[in-house]
């Protein structure tokens, strides 16, 4: 739940915006936002108090997604005028893929992708 809401303040699609870092978060560290906390107390510790989960995965600041814990970091913005649109998310992480490097999965026969179509 984005702060703002919490707080019973007006909001607005940035809300969407705030969820979608704690997707974010999940995806990258492997472990849902403020796991172990209760659900109740987290939104609390963010609404009133600025808390964000802690990074493990993405702590280093010269870890390789150090782009996706930046754009994370902007969309949890604790104020929502300062988070960006999605628009500009997708532009952000449009960047990050464009210098991520792709593993190879080669074209030989032997079962290293899922997905291949024949």
């Amino acid at each position: 739940m984005a702060p703002e809401v919490f707080r019973h303040e007006p909001y607005n699609n940035k809300v969407d915006v705030y969820s979608f870092s704690m997707i974010l978060y999940q995806l990258f560290e492997h472990m849902p936002p403020f796991s172990g906390m209760d659900p109740v107390e987290a939104a609390r510790q963010a609404a009133l108090f600025d808390k964000r989960p802690q990074f493990h995965a993405l702590s280093p600041p010269d870890h390789p997604m150090a782009r996706v814990r930046a754009v994370m970091e902007a969309c949890w913005d604790p104020d929502p005028e300062r988070r960006p649109s999605f628009e500009e998310v997708v532009e952000k992480l449009e960047g990050v893929m464009a210098v991520t490097p792709r593993p190879d999965f080669g074209s030989g026969g032997g079962g290293g992708g899922c997905c291949a179509v024949q």
